[in-house]
């Protein structure tokens, strides 16, 4: 049997098929755009496997909506709690909220809302808040409108765009780093402010299982559930997501049953053994035995 570890080896998949003639499954791990092209891309999947892993119902929901019709599984990705990371030396500890970002700059994934959250809470009059960023911050690609498309268009970064808005005192820019769960041991919660309205991306997951809340926005509340594992807005409000960010700060109780409600659930559901156990089933079936535990025995 031969795994495709994401869809975009689709037509490699395909080209397998052709010249090897063996199972084969695929994990699906996007909700593609809707195109042409991404038509044509879930009917070579599903011409080319035999069984599809998809990462949540929504990525699975989205295949079938373009036209997909290989059968899949729904297991979701593996997050399990890093125990003794030791906290980033560069992100402060002086009282202050801390909130990680742990995203690349990119307009799909809403790293230039992080500026507007930081004005609202400039606006309430709030200091005592800081954004650390970790992630390469040139603003290159996407629909950077205003004064970021001026500053993309000279490979400018968001922090030239902070500073240019007076806003620098609220972020620490810590451009790509090799050990993000050091951040977030540094930090409070984790925020990602996503176009694509998909709460459920490996940052998250990471940052649930550190016990770290997480500051979102979609409608899919199976990882982050509002006031329960974090704070998820149904669309983005700068205003709305500073005022809860200031609540949280003011009561750190509350900062911290959501933190252990957030690590309870990704261990029920993220937990590495169980979903190893489910997708080596899916493996074992599709190669025509029953169980891995059948073909242990």
């Amino acid at each position: 049997l031969v795994h495709f570890n994401h869809e975009g080896f689709a037509a490699l998949a395909l080209w397998v098929r052709r010249q090897v003639g063996r199972p084969a499954t695929l994990h699906v791990r996007t909700n593609v755009v809707p195109s042409a092209f991404a038509r044509l891309q879930m009917r070579v999947i599903s011409a080319a496997v035999d069984n599809l892993v998809f990462i949540t119902p929504n990525e699975q929901k989205s295949f079938r909506d373009l036209g997909g019709t290989a059968p899949g599984t729904v297991i979701y990705n593996i997050a399990e709690q890093v125990t003794g990371a030791v906290p980033h030396p560069q992100v402060p500890q002086d009282g202050r909220l801390i909130i990680a970002s742990l995203s690349n700059a990119a307009w799909v994934r809403g790293t230039d809302r992080l500026l507007e959250v930081a004005a609202a809470l400039r606006d309430l009059g709030r200091s005592d808040v800081v954004i650390v960023s970790a992630g390469e911050m040139v603003l290159d690609g996407g629909d950077w409108g205003g004064d970021l498309k001026a500053i993309a268009t000279r490979n400018g970064t968001l922090a030239d765009a902070a500073a240019a808005r007076g806003l620098a005192p609220y972020f620490l820019f810590l451009g790509h780093v090799r050990d993000p769960e050091r951040v977030l041991a540094a930090s409070h919660l984790l925020i990602k402010p996503t176009r694509e309205a998909n709460p459920w991306g490996r940052d998250i997951l990471e940052a649930l299982a550190a016990g770290r809340p997480v500051l979102s926005i979609g409608h899919d509340k199976t990882f982050v559930e509002d006031g329960v594992t974090g704070i998820l807005q149904p669309s983005f409000d700068a205003r709305a997501l500073a005022t809860a960010i200031a609540e949280l700060a003011d009561d750190r109780a509350r900062l911290a049953a959501l933190g252990e409600a957030a690590k309870t659930r990704i261990a029920r559901l993220c937990n590495g053994p169980d979903l190893a156990r489910d997708l080596a089933d899916v493996w074992w079936r599709t190669a025509g035995l029953k169980t891995s535990t059948t073909c242990a025995a």
